[in-house]
């Protein structure tokens, strides 16, 4: 059973949409793991709340209250400018990925309408077929082509030997000093000049290196190509003259069934095929920017997690909030040892929540990923046609 390109792109398209759908999930945990951290984290500051009230002064325990508020409401803005600029930035994916289907859709529809050209060309060209080999003029013509053209190949082969021939032997001739001198002198021409002794040394000479039949191969060697080649260029004519009104046929039945249209259309359809798929390109360049930023926004290096973690450490440098524990559980009572417990508790569900945020992250960049080595895939069976 075979399997189309077309069902092969369907497929990958797939695959991208599960995978997409997948890490869209893992981002909305990662938003439900963030508040739970909020949530709690505003728990604990109740529980020191009252663990200063319980032990301290009313005016250091009003101050080490109004600290808990002050540095939960520096933390919790920090915290808000990142998961405000991460949900902009995944807003802004979202479209991306929206602008990328409706250019992928666009590029099928025209994908689809190219083959419905090619389709209707190829059945046009069949047509065209047919009624040229009716036409007894245009086959007759084609005949004559056919003959020509193979003589013509025949006769260049022949030019090439002769050539090959003349570059051989003409040396030969050439470095013969006596043969040489003799071509000078003209010998056996009308425009031989010498007289007496000299020209009967020259007929003598002449007569013993054969010049006579010598000099009739030399001047075979010397003009044949050249004649031959020209008579190349004569048959070449010829045969153009047969093709030009072979062409004049069939380009007239190619206009009576409408064969120029059809080839112009698919030419405009592949040319904005290619301008849509350029943009869809453009579309994903601007996408691993997105997921770039969003990666380092969620590291530990972004200025959003170091301002955060820099007013985390001043508000734990404080003394009374570091005695407060330390002091609650010197002291017999239920309330306060309650209280240390439950903020021990939080300690242990903020970190087991962050450990999960960050599993969260790490499958989300792994699926992120993922996705772009597909897209990249189903670009590249798209650019190569495969479809």
């Amino acid at each position: 059973m075979s399997i189309n390109g077309s069902s092969v792109h369907k497929k990958i398209k797939e695959k991208i949409g599960e995978v997409e759908s997948q890490s869209e999930d893992l981002a909305s945990q990662l938003y439900q793991v963030e508040q739970g951290i909020t949530t709690i984290t505003s728990e604990r500051e109740d529980c020191y709340g009252s663990l200063a009230a319980h032990y301290l002064p009313e005016l250091d325990a009003q101050t080490v209250q109004t600290t808990l508020r002050e540095i939960r409401g520096k933390v919790e803005r920090v915290f808000r400018e990142k998961q405000e600029r991460r949900s902009a930035l995944e807003k802004l994916m979202k479209e991306n990925r929206e602008n990328n289907h409706k250019l992928e859709g666009e590029i099928d529809g025209l994908t689809t309408q190219i083959e419905q050209q090619a389709q209707e060309r190829d059945k046009t060209i069949q047509l065209i077929s047919g009624e040229l080999q009716k036409d007894t003029n245009y086959t007759k013509r084609d005949g004559e082509a056919k003959k020509a053209e193979t003589r013509l190949q025949q006769y260049k082969k022949r030019v090439e030997e002769v050539e090959g021939e003349a570059e051989r032997k003409l040396p030969a001739f050439e470095k013969n000093k006596i043969f040489s001198y003799l071509l000078r002198t003209e010998y056996g021409t009308s425009q031989y000049q010498r007289s007496g002794l000299r020209r009967r040394l020259d007929s003598w000479v002449a007569e013993k290196v054969e010049f006579g039949e010598n000099k009739k191969c030399y001047d075979f060697l010397k003009s044949m190509p050249e004649m031959m080649k020209q008579e190349v260029a004569r048959r070449q004519e010829e045969l153009d003259k047969v093709v030009a009104e072979m062409e004049e046929i069939e380009s007239r039945v190619e206009n009576q069934h409408g064969l120029p249209k059809i080839v112009a259309n698919a030419k405009k359809l592949m040319s904005q095929r290619q301008a849509t798929i350029e943009k869809d390109k453009k579309e994903d360049g601007q996408y691993a920017t997105y997921v770039k930023e969003r990666a380092e926004i969620d590291s530990k290096k972004d200025p959003y997690h170091v301002q955060a973690v820099q007013q985390i450490k001043g508000f734990l440098k404080g003394e009374e909030i570091a005695n407060l524990r330390a002091r609650a559980k010197q002291t017999k009572g239920t309330e306060d040892d309650r209280l240390v417990k439950r903020i021990d508790n939080i300690d242990v569900e903020i970190r087991e929540l962050k450990d999960k945020a960050k599993h969260v992250r790490t499958e989300r960049d792994i699926l992120s990923a993922r996705l772009g080595g597909l897209r990249e895939v189903e670009k590249k069976f798209r650019m190569g046609d495969y479809e």
